[in-house]
């Protein structure tokens, strides 16, 4: 016979086993592998801008974003629109340099849509930062998918 005291500690230890699960996915979800085409620090990306490019002209006016105000401008990357597309994750302006975003994940959720995590990293209170104003972006390919997208925005703090 389980005493009372023994039937709550049964029970904490699985609501804590339940809530240790730190895994974001669900049945069905499958990760997306990607590859970092641009990691810039000064973009032109004066507010936060998250975007699946899925077009040639779309992709053209994003690399032109990325780069304005920097001479001379880097070749826009060859995509090919039928197989691929481009996401685009830029956080606005930061008051320091070492503020940074990154795509740090992409999930096909259950295959009906895709869901793409962003982290934007700030600086702990220790970190010694260059006081200049920055714009953050990462802009990443992946292949092609048609479905509706969802981005999963988060905020972590780093020390130095």
């Amino acid at each position: 016979m389980c005493t009372p005291t023994r039937v709550l500690a049964l029970l904490a230890v699985s609501i804590l086993a339940a809530g240790c699960d730190d895994s974001p996915t669900e049945p069905g979800d499958v990760p997306v592998s990607f590859e970092t085409i641009a990691l810039a620090s000064f973009s032109g990306f004066s507010a936060p801008r998250q975007q699946v490019v899925r077009t040639d002209g779309d992709w053209a006016g994003a690399w032109e974003t990325l780069y304005a105000g920097q001479s001379p401008v880097p070749p826009l990357p060859a995509i090919d629109f039928a197989r691929q597309v481009v996401v685009l994750a830029a956080m606005g302006p930061k008051s320091n340099g070492c503020f940074r975003v990154e795509v740090t994940g992409v999930t096909r959720k259950a295959r009906v849509s895709l869901e793409i995590e962003v982290t934007d990293f700030e600086p702990g209170p220790s970190c010694g930062c260059p006081t200049v104003v920055t714009q953050p972006a990462h802009v990443v390919k992946l292949d092609r998918f048609d479905g509706p997208e969802q981005f999963v925005l988060r905020r972590r703090q780093v020390s130095c």
